[in-house]
């Protein structure tokens, strides 16, 4: 492959795993479609073969696609969510080649024909070389026919001018060992030139009584693709073949809508001719 100039450090997520999970582990559905997906190979492409799954973490789609029987790779750029994947794996009696790497840069060995990049995570890309650079070596490691799967959030303009960094409740659950709940505030704002949102999230352990038992801060920025714009992405990657589709978001059952609208995803499948 083609050398390129060492990639600026992307602004790490920094969440624990166990924490990942209090936050996300109840959320299926978007998990579903992959695990379909991945076992349908490259759609109205090369069959069912081999599957990469970029920016994998800890395995919450991952280790189900796995468990469905699919040859399936993963990649992630934090090693302690790596590991606990394999712990995943492992208590399943299950194995998967996984890989320390960036997105934006990485070498593996394999061929693939179909690569995912679930749950947003393609918006913490922060620049369009960095955007460039992500596609362009999803598409170095497809095989012919092969195709790219990922979703993005659609960007409410309503919203994005309601980010003045108050907080906001955005998740609220049971906690999962059966007392108490999770709540979840983020606190927001927003670049509209640069098109990046900067959160920063609270996460709060809330006892039955109603008092708050622990929390946790995370930063994180994202940036955001209108729809023309990641048309062109596509193309300047070398994805001359591509097709979108509107979602409901990963909370709200990552259903298909007959058009994409502000309180969704944008799921896009890009092909390798």
């Amino acid at each position: 492959m083609p050398e390129r100039d060492p990639p600026r450090a992307l602004r790490p997520y920094g969440v624990a795993p166990d924490l990942y999970d209090l936050i996300y582990g109840g959320q299926t559905a978007d998990v579903e479609f992959y695990v379909a997906r991945a076992r349908a190979g490259a759609p109205a492409g090369g069959g069912s073969g081999p599957v990469l799954e970029v920016a994998c973490g800890n395995g919450r789609v991952l280790v189900p696609t796995r468990a469905a029987g699919v040859d399936v790779d993963g990649l992630d750029a934090d090693l302690a969510m790596l590991d606990d994947a394999r712990r995943r794996l492992d208590a399943q009696g299950l194995k998967a080649r996984l890989a320390q790497a960036d997105m934006r840069d990485f070498t593996l060995p394999r061929r693939y024909d179909l690569i995912t990049i679930p749950f947003n995570t393609f918006c913490h890309n922060l620049t369009q070389a960095d955007q460039l650079a992500t596609l362009r070596c999803c598409r170095e490691h497809l095989e012919g026919g092969g195709a790219l799967v990922f979703d993005v959030f659609f960007p409410d303009p309503v919203r994005l001018g309601e980010h003045d960094g108050t907080p906001r409740v955005a998740i609220e659950h049971p906690h999962p060992a059966g007392a108490g709940r999770v709540r979840v505030l983020d606190a927001v704002t927003s670049d509209p030139v640069e098109q990046v949102l900067h959160a920063r999230r609270t996460v709060e352990i809330v006892g039955e009584d109603g008092r708050i038992t622990a929390t946790h801060l995370i930063e994180w920025d994202l940036r955001w693709v209108w729809k023309a714009e990641m048309e062109l992405l596509l193309a300047a990657a070398g994805f001359q073949r591509r097709e979108v589709e509107g979602r409901t978001g990963a909370r709200e059952g990552f259903a298909r809508k007959d058009r994409p609208d502000a309180s969704g995803s944008l799921l896009w499948t890009a092909w390798k001719d």
